[in-house]
């Protein structure tokens, strides 16, 4: 088994070592003090948060007042070096300068409300005070001379320069407070445009300043340093040293690319039709359709399960039609001739046989395709000889054993089928980080917070997502409804109660895990910048109280407002992807699961290493060159 990837939103915290433990505390302490203050900041309380021992959190931490000090100490020290690589990357341009202050003011993680609580905390207590004067004065003291700073050297009159720049800080600080009494429902794209509206007034030079207005013009060719030269094309760097590049722009658009992935990616790998439950009985089926390939799979007269193509070996037409249903007794009829298959896949009947010659029956039977079942569900494979389902999920076994798959019904409604007008990889992109949750996803990150485990086990291919449900109230109506309703569920350990898990396997598949309810969603790339979203849920038999229907209507009702505003973002990035000012992105150290998702989508064709679409007709032979070094 291939070593697991592990991160979490935020700094890296690597599990097992000192200093990540220590971290995991005060992260914890953050979210504990935005909530109860520092008063009611207990041992106890940092320990539940982040699901340890009060044993580990002494071992730690000597006293309470250490924990608080180093928490405040971590935010002053964030903040600081924010400032000074905004400061550094702005090279002097005051006008930058100004505007980089700005945005480092607004920043998602920065700004996030649990740590602005703990600033004003800090600073207002009493008790305090004497700590944050020692802790973050000098900080004060230098953010504010750094704005000073650049007042003065836009404004010769040093005295206007000092009155503008405290005016400049205190607009800052007023949006902050704001953050405190109204958290992350505060726009910061409009408080942003407030506070360049306000330079813009005292001083007119910045109101057609852009970021960063003092570095050298980029070309878009240019955005990609030192890109390294193949035979006659461009790759994208791969220096393990630097920050990883997300694939290149024009893979999310390309025909021919698409064409290399339908017979590189989507016909070798494993695909999931439905689950045992669903076809309970003989003649039962399901089916299953990608890019034109058409294939069902049925409930066989030995209690057995197949997979078949749906193509009628006469004329080519469905045998059977629907998500599911049950084939007739005597097989499985075509309704355009009336051939019959037996359930084994074998041609039985032939309607009007004396008006064909002779032919061998055994020789038109239906074509099979190989099926997989693994913890209830079942699995189709068009070709490939790769690892099975079981082995691709073994990193994960363990826990998702926990959940009772094999057990799951089907709820009442069939599979839920929504377009995007998104490519199957930007769909991917999005989902697999929680990155983007603070700005993307207020109402969800208020019911889970910033903590997000990924984890990402590379030759197997495979990835796990999860947060857990905070303890105290959520933002929304909908989250703190579904907390109070949300009852424990006797299949499931204490520390699982209230975790929401997703576990990817690539391509095109992940299983949303939640106490109440498991749904399974699947991406179906219909052409370059389209897909298919398929969705289908199920529950535990004895799943079926009022409070256990309540909290899935609750659930459904925030990830439907979560699926509405992913939906947004990726439209966004669709039409992104085809500007000629983008090539390649980086990727941060919160993107671990992108940076192996897409190092799959290498890994399966190596073409998606060039940083230019090439030349049009000549992407197959560049692929199989660069498949061979």
């Amino acid at each position: 088994m291939a070593a697991v990837d592990r991160i979490e939103v935020g700094e890296q915290i690597l599990r097992g070592t000192r200093d990540g433990r220590r971290r995991e505390l005060i992260e914890a302490t953050i979210g504990v003090v935005g909530f109860h203050g520092l008063a009611g900041a207990t041992l106890a309380r940092v320990a539940s948060e982040a699901g340890l021992s009060a044993g580990i959190v002494n071992h730690h931490f000597d006293t309470k007042e250490s924990l608080l000090t180093e928490t405040l100490r971590h935010l002053a020290d964030e903040f600081s070096d924010a400032l000074t690589v905004a400061m550094t990357e702005t090279r002097g341009d005051p006008v930058a300068g100004l505007h980089a202050i700005i945005d480092l003011t607004f920043d998602p993680l920065l700004s996030q409300p649990d740590r602005v609580a703990v600033w004003f905390a800090f600073h207002s207590e009493s008790r305090w005070r004497d700590s944050y004067t020692t802790l973050c004065g000098e900080r004060d003291k230098v953010y504010f001379d750094a704005i000073e700073g650049l007042f003065e050297a836009l404004i010769e009159d040093k005295n206007k320069a000092h009155v503008l720049a405290r005016a400049f800080a205190g607009l800052l600080d007023t949006y902050w407070q704001d953050l405190l009494f109204i958290g992350d429902t505060l726009d910061r794209e409009k408080a942003k445009l407030d506070c360049q509206t306000f330079l813009a007034a005292v001083l007119p030079a910045t109101a057609t300043a852009t970021l960063p207005s003092a570095a050298p013009a980029r070309t878009a060719r240019s955005v990609l340093p030192f890109p390294v030269t193949g035979d006659g094309y461009e790759l994208l760097p791969d220096d393990p040293e630097g920050p990883p590049h997300t694939l290149p722009a024009w893979i999310y658009t390309s025909d021919e690319f698409f064409e290399l992935e339908k017979q590189e990616i989507f016909m070798k790998e494993w695909h999931i039709v439905c689950h045992v439950n669903e076809i309970p009985n003989v003649g039962d089926y399901s089916t299953f359709e990608l890019l034109g390939q058409r294939v069902f799979v049925v409930r066989g007269a030995s209690g057995g399960i197949g997979g078949f193509h749906n193509v009628c070996r006469h004329r080519a037409h469905a045998l059977v039609t629907g998500q599911s249903g049950t084939c007739p007794k005597k097989g499985i009829t075509c309704p355009y001739h009336g051939w019959v298959y037996g359930l084994d896949g074998k041609l039985e009947v032939v309607s009007a046989p004396h008006s064909f010659n002779e032919f061998e029956h055994l020789d038109f039977g239906l074509p099979p395709v190989e099926t997989e079942v693994h913890m209830g569900f079942v699995y189709v494979r068009f070709g490939g000889d790769g690892p099975s389902v079981a082995e691709r999920f073994a990193p994960y076994a363990e826990e998702m054993a926990k959940y009772r798959f094999e057990e799951l019904i089907p709820m009442e409604e069939e599979h839920t089928f929504n377009e995007t007008g998104a490519d199957w990889k930007n769909v991917w992109d999005n989902y697999l980080e929680g990155y983007h949750f603070a700005m993307g996803h207020p109402g969800l990150y208020g019911l889970t917070g910033q903590r997000y485990d990924i984890e990402a086990a590379p030759d197997e291919r495979v990835a796990r997502l999860g947060h857990s449900l905070r303890d105290k109230p959520a933002t929304s109506w909908s989250g703190r409804m579904y907390q109070k309703i949300l009852q424990p569920q006797a299949h499931l350990p204490e520390e699982m109660q209230t975790n929401w898990s997703y576990f990817f396997m690539y391509p095109l598949l992940s299983f949303d895990v939640y106490p109440e309810v498991m749904g399974t969603f699947q991406v179906i790339p219909i052409s370059p910048g389209r897909s298919q979203l398929r969705y289908r849920n199920y529950r535990l038999p004895e799943q079926n109280s009022r409070r256990d229907n309540a909290a899935r209507w609750l659930n459904w009702r925030i990830n439907a407002q979560v699926q509405s505003e992913d939906d947004t973002l990726v439209d966004s990035v669709q039409h992104g992807l085809t500007s000629d000012s983008y090539i390649a992105g980086i990727l941060s150290e919160k993107e671990v699961i992108v940076h192996n998702f897409q190092n799959w989508v290498r890994r399966s064709i190596p073409a998606a290493r060039l940083a230019h679409a090439p030349e049009k007709g000549s992407l197959g032979r560049i692929n199989k060159e660069l498949a061979r070094k």
